[in-house]
């Protein structure tokens, strides 16, 4: 059976560039601006049906315009 260890869910959000009403025109960043929230961590799943409902339920509810899901999680092998 393979587990799922150490489970973290994090949003990641990107911003190239951000609207300036003083002189009415977007402006672009020199580097982008990057956004982490950490979502979820979770200690472990011991199924894939389990691991797949999170990943879906997180990357429908964050993803979105500028934003992706960042997921990472370990594996092992139990007998």
């Amino acid at each position: 059976m393979i587990n799922y260890n150490d489970i973290k869910i994090i949003a990641v959000t990107t911003e190239n560039d951000y609207y300036d009403s003083k002189k009415k025109k977007r402006i672009k960043y020199k580097k982008p601006k990057i956004t982490k929230n950490l979502l979820s961590t979770k200690k472990s799943v011991w199924d894939l049906g389990e691991l797949y409902e999170i990943i879906k339920f997180y990357a429908e509810k964050h993803s979105g315009y500028e934003t992706e899901c960042e997921i990472t999680f370990r594996t092992n092998v139990e007998y």
